[in-house]
């Protein structure tokens, strides 16, 4: 509608053939990558990748585990996926929940090497740099 509404002002013979060239693409990657989305939600090994997601979402914050969740979501809400509603929520919340424990064991078990670390390129001082804190004025 927005497209069209741009393009009235230019003849009807140059806007159609624009028009179309950018609301489908050519080579049809959307479509198969949509299919390939359908056909691998609706199977029962996706609760597992949505669990692996999740989980490693929490220890790698750069995997998407809430693009996994939805498209879960959506097959459940399409009829697609055999399983439910509730099996994509635990799914999701289990592997959160233990990515978020293992991310903290991490933290906790390696948490003198990074404070060795950072007193080693702040120059050797007794600890890792801190900012001090400003100075609060009492009344």
């Amino acid at each position: 509608m927005l497209a069209a509404t741009l393009l009235a002002p230019l003849p009807a013979a140059l806007s159609a053939p624009l028009l179309t060239a950018q609301l489908t693409p050519s080579s049809g990657i959307i479509s198969r990558l949509t299919d390939t989305l359908d056909d691998w939600s609706s199977a029962w090994w996706f609760l597992a990748a949505i669990f692996v997601i999740a989980y490693l979402d929490s220890v790698i914050p750069a995997v998407p585990s809430e693009t996994s969740v939805i498209i879960g979501g959506v097959a459940v809400a399409t009829g697609a996926a055999p399983y439910t509603l509730w099996m994509v929520i635990a799914a999701g919340a289990v592997g959160a929940f233990l990515g978020d424990n293992t991310a903290y064991a991490l933290g906790h078990r390696f948490s003198g090497w990074f404070h060795r670390r950072a007193e080693h390129r702040a120059g050797g001082g007794a600890g890792p740099p801190t900012r001090s804190a400003p100075a609060v004025a009492r009344c």
